[in-house]
């Protein structure tokens, strides 16, 4: 996020104006913004298409329910997306990993959220795919 003046600030010479931009912005980025977590974000949403998934169905197989309802298929992939909250507690604990394993918490939660809620295509594919071939 920056901040523009788009206006000469009053009593201040246009250096002075732009150089209170460049404060705004330095402080802003300092105090206020999140790391990249790129990676991880990746990873947060398709944590479900990828990882879960494969572990639900074949949890399926394995106790031989070849039609389990929507729900219980969601509700698996979903025990099977928290098992990511054991590997968030890995990272150190500081204020920057407290920060991280907030930002992670919130955007697993939210992926969680869609599952249950059936506004995951993948997980909803993966499901019908099982039904229709197991």
């Amino acid at each position: 996020m920056c901040i523009t003046i788009k206006k000469a600030l009053p009593g201040r010479a246009g250096s002075e104006g732009l150089s209170i931009i460049y404060r705004i912005h330095f402080r802003y980025i300092n105090e206020y913004s999140m790391p990249d977590y790129f990676e991880i974000d990746r990873l947060i949403e398709d944590l479900a298409k990828i990882y879960s998934t494969a572990c639900a169905t074949t949890w399926f197989k394995m106790t031989e329910n070849k039609r389990p309802t929507k729900e219980e298929f969601r509700k698996k992939v979903v025990e099977f997306m928290k098992h990511f909250e054991y590997t968030l507690s890995t990272y150190p604990k500081s204020k920057e990993g407290d920060q991280f394993r907030q930002y992670v918490n919130n955007n697993l939660k939210i992926e969680i959220e869609k599952v249950l809620e059936g506004n995951n295509k993948e997980v909803e594919r993966r499901y019908k795919y099982y039904i229709d071939y197991s």
